[in-house]
């Protein structure tokens, strides 16, 4: 079934809904979890206008003012995940240091005002609102006299663990690249442009392509070597992807992401925007003594693609 592609909004604009249904969060990674809960906003919106509200930046990179916070899914990745689902609209709140500081009943107060909700579904962990101080038990409280039903969707488990954003990007650090694409419902996947190397894999015998991705905040698994596809455009390739220093031609090498596209070794990538969807961890990365140990450990690696 096709569906319309919801609207993507700002919070500011002006836009008259006479009746919605509304949901609100980062949505970082587009889980599982977040599915569920999107679901539910499909549920109950049934000849109501659907609502998801979500903010950029993402809210703890200015609660907490940090510019160390990594992202599952930047931006651009989100909208185009969030924008897949039976919704009306997507709209996009500028979050800032002001709006930070909004009280949660101001917080609702600008929803309601904006989308005149007759129900809002919650996240079962969704704090809201100057310091967090808003949840599900405040809303119920605060709505009593508002006409407005309040549900709130439960935690969705797999393999007897609740999926969780922080979950996922844990995965993704260690590696776990088979949990974190079973908890997302999609493989995890880094996207950019390839730029020019050191030419050391062409020298070799194993020309790769040098990822340089889109955002800082884009979280990079563990060093390692992994499987992964390469996709240019409509086109998927079979690739070795290593993240790395690449121990065994540098001494202080600096970090890199590059992958081999295996039976394709004519393939002029240079300057192309790609994506790499990660299917999983091989093996860790190696100092060799001498570029033959190398070569014999890629060619073990290449077969182990096909495990």
């Amino acid at each position: 079934m096709t569906y319309k592609k919801p609207e993507i909004i700002k919070f500011d604009d002006t836009i008259t809904i006479t009746s919605s249904v509304v949901i609100f969060g980062n949505f970082d990674g587009v889980h599982l979890g977040h599915q569920s809960l999107i679901d539910e906003l499909i549920k109950y919106g049934h000849k109501k206008t659907k609502v998801l509200i979500t903010f950029h930046p993402h809210t703890q990179s200015i609660v907490k003012n940090s510019n160390s916070l990594k992202l599952i899914t930047p931006y651009r990745e989100k909208l185009k995940l969030l924008s897949t689902f039976n919704i009306d609209y997507i709209s996009i709140i500028n979050f800032n240091s002001s709006f930070s500081k909004l009280s949660p009943d101001q917080f609702i107060d600008s929803i309601i005002n904006k989308y005149n909700p007759q129900t809002i579904i919650i996240g079962y962990d969704n704090n809201f609102g100057f310091k967090g101080k808003g949840n599900y038990i405040f809303l119920k409280k605060y709505l009593i006299d508002k006409n407005i039903e309040l549900y709130q969707n439960k935690p969705f488990s797999l393999n007897n663990s609740i999926i969780k954003s922080s979950l996922i990007k844990e995965l993704i650090k260690n590696g776990d690249i088979k949990s974190a694409n079973s908890y997302l419902g999609r493989k995890f996947k880094l996207s950019g442009n390839i730029t020019n190397g050191n030419k050391i894999g062409k020298k070799i015998g194993f020309p790769t392509a040098n990822l340089k991705i889109e955002d800082k905040q884009q979280i990079i698994p563990k060093v390692g070597v992994y499987s992964v596809n390469l996709i240019v455009g409509t086109k998927k390739y079979k690739a070795l992807c290593n993240i790395g220093y690449r121990p065994t031609f540098f001494e202080r090498g600096k970090l890199s992401i590059e992958s081999y596209i295996v039976n394709h070794n004519d393939l002029d990538l240079y300057n192309t925007y790609i994506s790499l969807e990660f299917n999983f961890f091989i093996r860790e990365e190696i100092k060799f003594n001498n570029k033959e140990g190398l070569v014999k450990q890629i060619k073990k690696d290449i077969e182990a693609l096909n495990c």
